[in-house]
């Protein structure tokens, strides 16, 4: 039984129980959990529970609305504890600055930053489409001391963060936050310049991956590509997006893995996959 569930097991009616949603997320001393419409009432004895039985939790939001906008920001409601939005999040060996108030920033792609990181190889230049506080650059330029960053974001506060993440973990020149809209950026700025793009803008990467290609060296280079998926397997979503990059692009792109990230939802998934390519 997941940990929310466990703890509110006795504490709840069936039916209130049963609505619960046990995932959430812990983000330094921040936990961020979505409770529905139906249990407004048990708020503060869900966030209560949470900072009784959570070590280093002080502080619990409730997102309210579903992650939207240019930003993709949540929509939070402060709860119980301490109403402080601006934490330090440890993942990796890396250091984080984060005010979940202002920018998106999500723990759950913590194996995915490190399985990247473990790819890169030796003076490889990477550019992040869509960089945020700048987590994977960071993640990957910490544990590949050669490599050059580039974390594009069109947030000025994700920017400033990023800039400050640069600074505390040490990789000034390794990793360069750069504010802007990703696809005037690679076209004024870095086309032809990346061995490797990430593409961690699931909701919508598809609308940008000639840029992806723009950005990527005469010589080709690898593509990380995020997608959220309505399927009814995990086969089916990796199917789709393998469609659908090909759709797009043709037959310029040559297959090299594929894994399901994490499910969203009912029959909603979120997937990648890592592609060569080479903008013809």
């Amino acid at each position: 039984m997941k940990l929310l569930k466990r703890l509110l097991q006795e504490k709840l009616s069936l039916s209130e129980f049963e609505t619960i949603q046990s995932a959430f997320d812990i983000i330094g001393h921040i936990a961020i959990v979505k409770i529905s419409n139906d249990l407004e009432d048990k708020e503060q004895l869900i966030s209560n529970t949470i900072l009784d039985n959570i070590p280093n939790v002080s502080s619990v939001y409730a997102q309210v609305e579903k992650i939207e906008g240019p930003f993709r920001l949540r929509s939070l409601k402060f709860l119980a504890g301490v109403e402080l939005s601006k934490t330090i999040y440890k993942e990796n060996g890396c250091k984080f600055i984060v005010d979940v108030s202002d920018v998106y920033f999500t723990p759950r792609l913590s194996y995915e930053r490190l399985r990247i990181s473990n790819l890169i190889q030796p003076n490889e230049v990477v550019v992040n489409l869509f960089g945020g506080i700048a987590p994977f650059s960071i993640v990957i330029a910490k544990h590949n001391p050669t490599v050059k960053c580039y974390s594009v974001d069109i947030n000025p506060k994700a920017i400033d963060l990023a800039s400050e993440n640069v600074k505390i973990n040490k990789l000034f020149g390794k990793v360069i936050p750069v504010l802007g809209n990703s696809d005037l950026i690679i076209k004024e700025n870095l086309f032809g310049k990346a061995n490797r793009v990430l593409m961690p803008l699931p909701e919508s990467s598809n609308s940008h991956l000639y840029s992806a290609l723009n950005a990527l060296s005469p010589n080709g280079g690898v593509v990380h590509y995020y997608r959220h998926v309505f399927a009814r397997g995990r086969d089916e979503a990796l199917d789709k997006v393998n469609s659908e990059i090909s759709e797009i692009i043709g037959h310029q792109w040559k297959f090299i893995s594929s894994r399901i990230v994490r499910e969203i939802g009912p029959r909603w998934f979120e997937v990648v996959v890592d592609f060569w390519a080479r903008m013809n």
